[in-house]
């Protein structure tokens, strides 16, 4: 009788170390995904102020506090990935197409200036911008 005791237990601990190890295993496996949602996300992100801040830069060009702003180094620094590339390519491409498609303001209180800061702010939000950073 032990011997079949001992071997009931046996396959009973086998069983629950089995258990143990899956759900460890595929408890790992859905954190890494969402590590990896999460660096997309940040990935995303940074690649939406890296858009926002390259739109003030191309619209203010040669004014001098743009031209002393370091903004785009850090962006550069902080990411994991490398900001030059493709994705960064068609999203100066659209940004500079879309700073030289803002409209100064027509109402005489405006003095038909640029809302530049109130545009870029749209771009960051835009779908276009959205649609090149995540396709």
């Amino acid at each position: 009788m032990t011997l079949i005791i001992q071997a009931h237990i046996k396959f009973i601990l086998s069983l629950f170390v089995s258990l143990v190890i899956m759900n460890c295993s595929s408890s790992k496996k859905s954190n890494d995904n969402s590590i990896k949602q999460d660096i997309s996300k940040d990935k995303v992100e940074l690649l939406r102020e890296y858009a926002f801040c390259k739109c003030l830069m191309y619209a203010y060009k040669n004014d001098s506090l743009i031209q002393k702003d370091i903004s785009l180094g850090v962006y550069q620094d902080l990411s994991e990935f490398s900001i030059n590339g493709p994705v960064s390519d068609k999203i100066d491409s659209a940004i500079i197409n879309f700073v030289e498609n803002i409209p100064k303001l027509q109402p005489a209180d405006y003095g038909g200036k640029k809302a530049i800061i109130f545009n870029c702010m749209r771009f960051y939000k835009s779908d276009l911008l959205n649609n090149i950073i995540t396709k």
